[in-house]
């Protein structure tokens, strides 16, 4: 089966497609070309290895037969008297008549013990009429046998090199009286390599036992008879133990050369006398073959190009015409004409059967569009009314709600006995789990239905997880559970992101752990994650909340967060709660683009990670009082406030709040009440104004306050909303109206006395407020 790597490698465009097949094709004749080219390049070498082996082994063998009638010769010439004749002439003429007869040698001469020129078949130059020092009168006298010596310089000019054989002569006594000596000729070498075929740039080449060039025949003239060899080609041979074998070197150029080598030896105990060497560049060797290639490579891009040639014009001109057809046909109904069709004719290939099956498909896209019409505008319809229904539900359940609670926190205000405060307490404590619950509900509600946004406002990241913190640490506390919060220095203060969201997630996580947990720690650890220099602005912080609670069985952590889901319904009988809390956290978390993940070990805890992305601002982007600003804030005292609020039970819960803190209160029942009220009193210092109420609600109120001519004195009256909505972009809305703050229902009298600070007090040095 084809990996998926593999197909996607092959899907594209037909004309890619196609061209890839023609490559295809084309790949296994390249292989076979590449193979057939690597094994005709080593045969090539092999074959040109034995050649050359068998080039200096037959050179070698001529210059044995060479040595062994010199040695002939000059052991012949040793007997005879005439050699050491008294008269010179006579004896010259003998060597000359003798010369004469052998045309391989250059000179036949004779030298005494000590080097001097007794006589010579030719002149010989001034520096050889003292031989002493020369190798081949040395080791004749010292062995007193014959001898061959290193080479020197001929009479055919500088760069002629001789090569000499000694032979000694010996008296009736066996005293050595003399040394005759034979130099070759440059001919005998000419002739023994003229049939060498060294057009390129190969070297044949005979030295001496120095590495001293006696004779070459160098394709570039690069081995100088009397020069020495290269350095790095003498060195290589130096070391080659046998006396007969081929290595690989660098030539003067660093290129690789193919050198096959032969020693020569008098007898097996001395010194070479000389070395036959022929050098071959490898590449030469290599070109037969490489030519052989580029011509098969040739013929094969000529046959991929009218290939890929004949590819192109099927593909344009027969193809894809009708390819495109089907195309723009696709495009077409993709973006509503219906109308469109492909027309293929009388085509029966596959692309007519696919144009024949796209018309048809059109067709029945056509007539269903109305259905499709109507249905699309009933959901708008469903949902625009769920919509309505959440935002009603939430006024709804919230408005007697903030009544019970309102009136049992005005009932703590009272004075209560031990029996009655513990009443109350478990009253409120009851009312605000079911505020929970309603949130929850309302919440899961708001995300089914696609309408809960995440905004990004600056927010301080440490003092949202404090007022968690703070909220739950009583709650801890009363269960003998240490409540713990860790916040890693490294982690930004002031961060773009969902405030009021990541402290319903945090609130969420926390208040499963102190739920569930009777005994031991809660740990709430926050730790940046990732710093790197391209992401200097972006941080990943990661939320940490553990606990030694009564833990979750491996095989029911998948179901934990489904909606209306617990652990087993033991959990649900013994803890309460809708199941939904988690599941909320996960929407938000994936809505935030981050991650959640849990561990957890049965009767030994769990631990929820939330990974959230934020962005980084400076410290100024976020508006928030420095700190203990709101401490030093005082509490205004004797205002005049107008009540804009419709339930009679709200209205009177906020009244006993705000006359518990001093104030004087005016009562409206709807928006164009309390216009009329305004003129009644000139000297109101501010409204609280309620959202939804009859006649007239509470925001086109705002509006006509602040902008109506008649009401002008009133224009910059401080408004503070009172609601039970709590769908996002309320808040923002309210404010964009005109009104100064939004106090959510039902009431709680600290963030009533909170939000009256923050709109009419001031610091206690402050002026009076008009």
């Amino acid at each position: 089966m084809i990996s998926i790597p593999f197909k996607r490698f092959f899907t594209g465009s037909i004309r890619r497609l196609f061209y890839l097949l023609v490559i295809s094709a084309m790949l296994p004749s390249l292989c076979i070309l590449v193979y057939s080219s690597i094994l005709r390049s080593a045969q090539a070498i092999e074959s040109a290895q034995g050649n050359a082996i068998t080039a200096v082994h037959n050179i070698s063998t001529q210059q044995r037969i060479i040595s062994e009638n010199t040695k002939i010769l000059l052991m012949t010439l040793s007997q005879l008297p005439a050699l050491l004749d008294g008269n010179k002439s006579v004896s010259a003429d003998f060597l000359k008549n003798v010369l004469s007869q052998y045309p391989l040698y250059d000179n036949l001469f004779v030298v005494d013990l000590q080097g001097r020129l007794i006589n010579s078949a030719v002149g010989l130059p001034e520096e050889l009429t003292d031989i002493s020092s020369r190798r081949f009168f040395r080791e004749a006298r010292r062995a007193r046998a014959f001898s061959v010596g290193d080479s020197m310089g001929g009479l055919g000019g500088e760069k002629v090199q001789s090569l000499h054989f000694s032979y000694p002569i010996m008296d009736s006594l066996g005293q050595m009286e003399a040394i005759v000596v034979a130099s070759t000729s440059s001919a005998l070498y000419s002739r023994y390599f003229a049939g060498s075929d060294l057009s390129g740039d190969g070297n044949l080449c005979l030295t001496d036992r120095s590495g001293r060039i006696i004779y070459s025949v160098s394709g570039q003239g690069r081995f100088v008879p009397g020069d020495k060899l290269p350095d790095k080609l003498w060195q290589d041979l130096e070391v080659m133990y046998d006396d007969r074998g081929i290595f690989n070197t660098l030539d003067f150029d660093g290129k690789t050369i193919i050198v096959a080598y032969q020693r020569l030896r008098l007898s097996s105990s001395e010194w070479p006398y000389l070395n036959v060497i022929l050098a071959i560049p490898e590449g030469e060797v290599y070109g037969a073959a490489r030519q052989e290639m580029y011509f098969s490579l040739s013929l094969l891009g000529l046959a991929l190009l009218l290939a890929l040639g004949t590819v192109f014009l099927v593909s344009n001109f027969i193809i894809m015409p009708g390819v495109n057809r089907l195309v723009n046909t696709a495009r077409s109904l993709t973006e509503g004409d219906f109308n469109a069709r492909a027309d293929m004719g009388e085509q029966k290939s596959e692309l007519g059967a696919v144009g024949t099956a796209l018309d048809e498909m059109a067709t029945a896209l056509q007539q269903r569009t109305g259905d499709l019409v109507e249905a699309k505008d009933r959901a708008e319809d469903a949902n625009r009314a769920k919509s309505e229904f959440l935002a009603n539900m939430s006024h709804e359940l919230r408005t007697p709600l903030n009544g019970v609670l309102g009136m049992l926190q005005i009932m703590q205000l009272s004075e209560l006995n031990r029996e009655q405060k513990e009443s109350l307490d478990t009253a409120i404590y009851s009312g605000r789990n079911l505020l929970r619950i309603i949130n929850d509900i309302l919440d899961f509600s708001k995300i089914e239905a696609g309408k809960l946004d995440i905004e990004a406002v600056p927010f301080n990241l440490r003092e949202s997880c404090r007022a968690v913190y703070d909220i739950f640490k009583p709650e801890a506390g009363g269960k003998g559970i240490e409540f713990v919060l860790h916040i890693e220095d490294d982690v930004p203060v002031c961060l773009l992101g969902d405030e009021v969201r990541v402290r319903q997630i945090i609130f969420n996580l926390i208040g499963n752990a102190i739920k569930f947990t009777s005994q031991g720690r809660v740990e709430l650890q926050i730790s940046r994650e990732g710093r790197e220099a391209a992401e200097q602005d972006f941080c990943r912080t990661r939320f940490v909340v553990r606990d030694t609670g009564i833990g979750i069985a491996s095989d029911k952590l998948d179901k934990i967060f489904e909606s209306f889901t617990q652990a087993d319904g033991a959990t649900t009988r013994k803890y309460g709660g809708t199941g939904l809390g988690l599941t909320i956290v996960r929407r938000l978390v994936e809505l935030m683009r981050g991650e959640i993940s849990m561990t957890s070990q049965e009767g030994k805890g769990t631990t929820m990670t939330v990974l959230l992305p934020f962005t980084i601002i400076a410290d100024q982007g976020i508006a928030k009082p420095a700190d203990g600003e709101l401490e030093q804030a005082r509490d205004p005292e004797n205002l005049f406030l107008l009540l804009a609020e419709d339930e009679p039970v709200n209205r009177i819960t906020s009244t006993r709040f705000l006359q518990h803190l001093g104030h004087r209160v005016v009562h409206a029942e709807n928006g164009r009440q309390a216009l009329d009220i305004l003129t009644e009193h000139p000297d109101l210092d501010g409204i609280l104004m309620d959202i939804q109420m009859p006649l007239m609600d509470g925001m086109e109120a705002t509006r006509i306050i602040r902008n109506s001519h008649e009401l002008r004195q009133f224009s910059l009256i401080p408004i503070i909303a009172l609601t039970a909505h709590a769908l996002t972009g309320d808040r923002e809305k309210f404010l964009q109206t005109g009104m100064n703050d939004y106090l959510s229902k039902p009431l709680n009298r600290h963030e009533l006395r909170e939000v009256l600070r923050r709109v009419f007090g001031g610091p206690a040095s402050g002026k009076e407020i008009n």
